[in-house]
């Protein structure tokens, strides 16, 4: 047992309580959200960068420029648009017999789905607990 109480992977095995892995760029049409893609495509056409990079390069440009915040208020004002809820193949996933989901997505959506089930969910690290998604207080 791991000391969050968590089983760890030798112990996850034997059982066959396989986690589901849910990858961060499902299609818009099924999330209702933004892809990476789509988000790297919109900042590099509004900031006048190469179409076609990926989302981190994009955002180490910025960076590199000067331009840190300009990427984070755009990922706040985008993402943060409208309330964006599960859609129903979250719900799908979260009525399956899967003791583990490990969801590698920039939203909370498919926890939202599992607390709507009446699943318990364990968020480990969401973005807006990361340093740089904040802004310094201003002296």
């Amino acid at each position: 047992m791991h000391s969050c109480g968590f089983p760890t992977w030798p112990n996850i095995w034997p059982t066959a309580a396989w986690p589901l892995w849910v990858g961060g760029d499902v299609p818009q049409t099924l999330t209702g959200v933004p892809t990476c893609q789509a988000l790297a495509a919109d900042l590099a056409q509004r900031y006048g960068l190469a179409t076609g990079l990926p989302l981190a390069e994009v955002a180490q440009r910025l960076a590199r420029r000067g331009q840190r915040w300009e990427f984070t208020d755009f990922l706040q004002r985008t993402l943060g648009a409208a309330d964006h809820g599960p859609q129903s193949w979250h719900a799908l996933l979260a009525s399956l017999p899967v003791s583990h989901f490990i969801a590698t997505a920039y939203d909370d959506l498919l926890a939202r789905a599992l607390r709507a089930g009446s699943r318990p969910s364990i968020t480990w690290c969401r973005p807006a607990r990361w340093p740089c998604a904040r802004r310094a207080p201003s002296a």
